[in-house]
């Protein structure tokens, strides 16, 4: 369907991706230049579509890792996505301190889904990120602050923090 809306149709898997990819970057770096994110006001919508593209980039690598083993070409492509992906991860990470400012209704209901996906990405890829552990404790006060009106939000702060007591035998505060 969204070929059909951009009128180029790739068949191979990694034309398809890398098509989907410049189409999302594209988009991501029109949006960053439009908005900027003053300390003073956040627009929410704004915030809400900035974590949902990065999300987006997240879930492209997310569907590209079963194909690390291909050839070394594909392998190149491979390892530009794991630091696209790191750097879309610490953006959303960034991003849901700004959630702060907002007040819990106003925060786009499904905000929770760009959080966890950005918190799957650090928790299984730890030894990219020095400060995972700080950026997973973003996500969580972000998903804390929300819970209360958010059951997306409460289910994935109970899956983290289910995740990190499993893994660590701790949870985060």
């Amino acid at each position: 369907m969204v070929e059909r809306l951009y009128g180029h149709a790739p068949h191979d898997f990694w034309d398809r991706q890398q098509w989907l990819d410049s189409i999302l970057t594209q988009q991501i770096q029109i949006l960053s230049l439009q908005y900027c994110f003053p300390s003073q006001q956040v627009d929410p919508m704004v915030l809400f579509t900035t974590m949902l593209s990065n999300a987006a980039l997240l879930y492209l690598f997310k569907i590209i890792e079963p194909t690390s083993s291909e050839p070394k070409d594909q392998q190149v492509s491979f390892m530009e996505y794991e630091k696209r992906s790191l750097s879309a991860a610490q953006k959303i990470a960034h991003l849901a301190k700004a959630l702060s400012q907002l007040s819990c209704f106003k925060a786009h209901p499904f905000t929770p889904i760009s959080l966890i996906l950005c918190a799957e990405f650090f928790m299984t890829y730890k030894g990219l990120e020095e400060n995972f552990s700080l950026e997973l404790s973003d996500i969580s006060d972000a998903l804390r602050e929300l819970k209360n009106v958010n059951n997306l939000a409460k289910d994935y702060l109970h899956l983290i923090e289910k995740t990190c007591l499993n893994s660590r035998g701790e949870t985060l505060t």
